[in-house]
């Protein structure tokens, strides 16, 4: 069933890594037995970038994962891997969605991610419940920076109150189509300061 555009709803388009948990590429190096400074190939970051943009199926990815790290690792222990990247929840984000939805705005995923971490996410998170949707790169085939992301979260929600994101760049694009944007989450006064 397409989706069909929400109005007369306050929006925040609200990135994941970084900014709703932290980072941990250390944890998934740990996880599969290498050192830190482990150069990654660069075919595998393209295989990683397919992923992310939907262009080719988990089991595609894992089979390059196997082969990357060589077949030392069933598949699950490999997704196992793969998600230790992703850290801790970020508290003050968690506490931001929870005012942002007492104060009646729907907030929305936009991330670059996979449907491996995406469903990851909706697990771990304290506030998943709170989440309205999302715009994810897997399913739509592009990724921030890229216009086109942008265009469909416009094409579903409208254009959004706030697009919080730590990443200048994906920053940009969105304050070129005249979004209001922030690197981080601000405190709830800021909030209802935003313009409605």
């Amino acid at each position: 069933m397409e989706k069909k555009k929400i109005t007369n709803t306050k929006f925040i388009a609200l990135d994941i890594g970084n900014v709703c948990v932290s980072l941990r590429y250390d944890k998934c190096f740990d996880a599969l037995n290498l050192s830190h400074d482990t150069e990654v190939p660069e075919s595998f970051i393209s295989i990683l970038n397919l992923l992310e943009r939907g262009k080719i199926s988990i089991d595609s990815w894992l089979n390059d994962f196997s082969s990357v790290t060589g077949g030392k690792f069933t598949k699950k222990e490999l997704i196992v891997a793969y998600n230790r990247i992703l850290g801790e929840e970020i508290a003050q984000t968690a506490e931001f969605v929870r005012e942002a939805v007492k104060h009646n705005f729907r907030v929305i995923f936009l991330s670059n991610i996979s449907e491996v971490h995406a469903i990851e996410i909706y697990e771990r998170l304290s506030f998943a419940h709170l989440i309205s949707g999302a715009v994810f790169s897997y399913e739509v085939g592009y990724m921030k920076p890229e216009l086109q992301i942008y265009e469909k979260f416009s094409e579903l929600y409208g254009k959004p109150e706030l697009f919080i994101d730590d990443k200048k760049e994906n920053r940009h694009t969105a304050q070129l189509l005249g979004w209001n944007t922030v690197e981080a989450v601000p405190c709830t006064e800021t909030l209802l300061r935003v313009k409605i």
